[in-house]
Parts: C-alpha cells; structure tokens; sequence
C-alpha cells in the first residue's frame, strides 16, 4: 500500500541505463532475486533460546519483511507493467490472461498440494524445508520469465515516446489525484478486501484442519482440487462476459 505507488513513481520512468537494457526487465531481475532470498529469510530466523530471544527475532522479522516487501513491490510492479507492454489490444491481452490464469491455479494446486505434505504443525524444520523446495520453484520460474520479459526496441521507443508526451506531476500531486478517482478507490478497496480475505483463508487453513475438522493436513489437497476444478470450469463464463461487455469493465 506504501511503497508501490512510491517505487513505481520513482522506477517506471526512462533512464540512461534502462534506455538501452529496458524499462521492466532490468527491475524485474534486480529484484527478483532479493524477493526469492527474502523469503527463503522469512523462514530460517535465527536459533536463540530464553525469553530475552523475543526483541531480537521480532526485529529480524521486522527488517526482512519491509525489505521482502520492498523487493517484491518492485518485482510486481514491473512485472505487471510489463504485461500490457507485450500484450497489445483487449484479444491479446484475454488470451494471455488466460493462459496466465490456468498456471496460476495450477501453481496454486501444487503448492498447496506439497505444503501439506511437508508441513508438520509445531515442526519449524518442515517450515524450512517447505520454504526450500518453494525457494528452488521459485528460481526456476525467475529463469524462464526472465528471457520472456526482455522488450523489444518497438517497446522502449513506445515507451519513451509515452512518458515525454505526459505531462510531468509530482508523486504527492498523483497520489491526490489518484485518491479522487472514486472508480479507482472502489477498485482499490475490493482489491485490497479480496486480498486480505485470502490471505487469511491460506493462513489459516492448515489450522483450520488441525483444530477443526481433526484430519491430516494432506486433505487440503482434496479442497484444493475442487477450486480448481471449478475455476478451469468457470474460465470461459469469464472470458465469454470480459469479451461482450468490455476487458475493463469486466
């Protein structure tokens, strides 16, 4: 929510070194690598013992989260913005939309699929060796988008030719003017409510199924199967409605 709309203020803007290297490729890799070894850090704090440990893992936690949050707001960012840059016209961009759609409840499946069969509630190690086989998926998955993330020359010009068109505001100046937007703001609001509801619903599940229905954590697996299901199914209701009433407004 903070630093977003101030690293995409200061980032996504011609620069010397980006004109020739790209405006999102280059960001894309110099943050995510830091976003992966972040999060291999939130899951290995250091071992210290007694009560006086308590200051001193609440700061660790404290600094490796702003700096995971800082590293993959960049990666984010730019990874987003290279999006629409690739993809050009409301048909291209609902192919890809989709087709990115169906590797992420895929992703969404796997992992959820192998976390339950790793983690052992009130077992740090099986934290940390999850987060080492998520780490390893996670590199390869930087490997492969890297090259696909690369900008044309017809890019970095369109680019250029867009950001010396606009007329130039200051960030406090585009955040108010961003703030007056109502269809903005209500996006914004049941963007940032979806995404709490769900990251409470991944938070707590395994927990859920521990305290609650008394089952071993690989019947997430089954739960996890029907969204997806469900979500392959629902998929062309979505692209069929996205087609006839606009990309936008859909």
């Amino acid at each position: 929510m903070v630093t977003n709309p101030l690293i995409g203020y200061l980032t996504n803007k011609p620069m010397k070194w980006t004109r020739k290297r790209g405006f999102h490729s280059p960001w894309i890799i110099i943050s995510g690598v830091p976003t992966i070894i972040l999060f291999l850090l939130l899951f290995t704090p250091p071992i210290v013992m007694g009560f006086e440990s308590v200051l001193p893992i609440l700061i660790y936690y404290l600094v490796i989260s702003c700096l995971y949050d800082t590293a993959y707001s960049l990666f984010q960012i730019h990874s987003f913005g290279a999006f629409p840059a690739h993809f050009r016209g409301d048909l291209t961009r609902r192919k890809a939309g989709a087709i990115t759609q169906v590797f992420t409840f895929s992703a969404n499946f796997f992992v959820i699929m192998i976390w339950s069969q790793i983690i052992i509630l009130g077992d740090k190690t099986s934290f940390t060796i999850a987060a080492f086989v998520s780490t390893i998926c996670l590199a390869v998955s930087l490997v492969i988008f890297i090259p696909g993330s690369k900008e044309s020359d017809e890019i970095k010009e369109r680019f250029i030719l867009g950001y010396e068109a606009t007329e130039k505001m200051s960030f406090l100046s585009t955040l108010k003017m961003a703030i007056k937007q109502k269809n903005f703001m209500l996006v914004l609001v049941a963007y940032l409510s979806f995404m709490i509801a769900l990251g409470l619903t991944s938070m707590n599940a395994a927990y859920f199924v521990d305290a609650v229905l008394q089952e071993e954590q690989d019947i997430r697996t089954i739960g996890s199967l029907f969204m997806l299901c469900s979500s392959f199914l629902t998929m062309p209701l979505w692209i069929r409605v996205a087609k006839k009433i606009g990309h936008s407004r859909a």
